[in-house]
């Protein structure tokens, strides 16, 4: 922390106001990131049904030297600054780390995603990609014979970002396949971060408050134990993608390369 907080960082003299900016841009166009404030990361550390999540940064490159002036004044800085994962904490402690996709899918489920990049594979070989411009997650809890159940419904608007496959966008059977590689994705990337904080029983995604919204009486009989309820807490996962608009983006050049 320390090294961090002595790093000399290009734009801004202050590191820690370039913390705030980056992660305030970061939380609103970059999924993988989430913004904590103070109180609620409080109140998370404190209280049952919603355990404590941090956005990670490091620094990438030479770390003594970005903490000489020298590194600011070169075209190419020597060491930055970089946001990476997010750290899953259970109670005070912190007990594991998510991953770029893992962190994705954190912001899919606890309707943290404004904004984010998805790439999706093309059937005839090569990529394209899709920008979510809104999204909406809502969580309902049910009890089950006794047993705590969660549905996740994710509703989301995209544009067809970039083509890097030979592809027809004019055509609505064309959008349609998108809509649903992009979709699978969403919840791949979702049922991996589940499966993460399942397995240190850190109900990061609030879902134990979603069970004491609906059953206030079931859940003050087992918030003790919610720990252990949630490690084989049944979630469903359900995304609905629809693609609204392909902006600029037209047929890919690429079927017209001569050979």
């Amino acid at each position: 922390a320390r090294d961090i907080l002595n790093f000399y960082t290009p734009l801004d003299k202050i590191p820690a106001n370039k913390m705030y900016k980056s992660l305030e841009v970061s939380d609103k166009t970059w999924a993988p990131t989430v913004g904590v404030r103070l109180d609620d990361l409080i109140t998370n550390l404190t209280s049952y049904g919603k355990d404590a999540v941090l956005t990670g940064i490091l620094i990438q490159g030479d770390s003594e030297a970005g903490q000489k002036k020298e590194n600011v004044e070169l075209i190419e800085t020597q060491a930055l600054l970089k946001y990476s994962g997010i750290a899953i904490f259970k109670g005070d402690r912190l007990v594991g780390w998510m991953n770029e996709a893992e962190s994705k899918g954190y912001s899919n489920l606890t309707d943290n995603l404004q904004n984010t990049y998805v790439q999706v594979p093309c059937k005839s070989g090569g990529k394209a990609g899709v920008e979510v411009m809104r999204s909406k997650t809502k969580v309902k809890a049910k009890v089950v014979n006794n047993r705590p159940e969660i549905n996740v419904i994710i509703r989301t608007e995209a544009n067809v970002a970039d083509v890097e496959c030979n592809i027809d966008t004019s055509k609505q059977s064309t959008l349609d396949q998108l809509e649903k590689a992009a979709e699978q994705v969403m919840i791949n990337q979702s049922t991996k971060s589940l499966q993460r904080a399942q397995a240190v029983s850190a109900d990061i995604f609030g879902f134990g408050e979603a069970v004491h919204r609906a059953y206030p009486g079931y859940w003050n009989q087992h918030k003790e134990r919610w720990a252990e309820l949630f490690k084989e807490l049944p979630v469903h996962i359900q995304v609905d993608l629809k693609i609204v608009r392909t902006g600029t983006i037209g047929n890919s050049f690429l079927r017209d390369v001569k050979d």
